[in-house]
């Protein structure tokens, strides 16, 4: 769904400068890759493959995407909200709870509404810019530390002693 509508932004203006990062390994990648060359994207569209760090794609990345169909809390989220990144995001599992005024939720598989906040956040210097701001404000929240302190309130509450 994000190559399609990654497609669908490149075809409206070809000499727009925006680049994909495909960040991961799995059963659709090889497919992936021949339907970025189908589309003529190969020079715009980068498959990492597994890595263990994101970091470097995150730091020079203007917006987190995540198409996913079933999630719990994704650390994939969180780490994007961490390196001060909007989030554009399917709603599953606890996503919604990670992206509020700091991104986007659309409906699963909703290729036209992830067309729409890509678009968006592309035209929307400010918007975008805001969002990332309000990311990094709300990855404190589910630090170590804090999520530490909150799993020692919930154990306290219902220790039995």
């Amino acid at each position: 769904m994000i190559l399609n509508t990654f497609y669908r932004l490149c075809s409206e203006n070809k000499n727009y400068p925006m680049k994909l990062y495909l960040i991961g390994d799995g059963d659709c990648h090889d497919m992936l890759v021949q339907k970025a060359h189908e589309y003529e994207l190969a020079e715009k569209t980068v498959f990492t493959g597994y890595i263990d760090s994101p970091k470097e794609y995150l730091a020079i990345s203007d917006v987190y995407i995540s198409s996913s169909h079933r999630e719990g809390l994704p650390l994939s989220v969180l780490e994007g909200m961490a390196s001060g990144l909007p989030v554009i995001s399917t709603d599953a599992g606890g996503v919604r709870e990670l992206t509020q005024e700091n991104g986007i939720l659309i409906a699963d598989n909703d290729e036209d509404g992830l067309y729409t906040a890509m678009k968006t956040l592309r035209d929307n210097n400010e918007l975008r810019l805001a969002m990332g701001k309000k990311s990094l404000e709300m990855a404190g929240e589910f630090s170590a530390y804090e999520m530490t302190k909150q799993y020692c309130a919930l154990y306290e509450e219902y220790s039995v002693l």
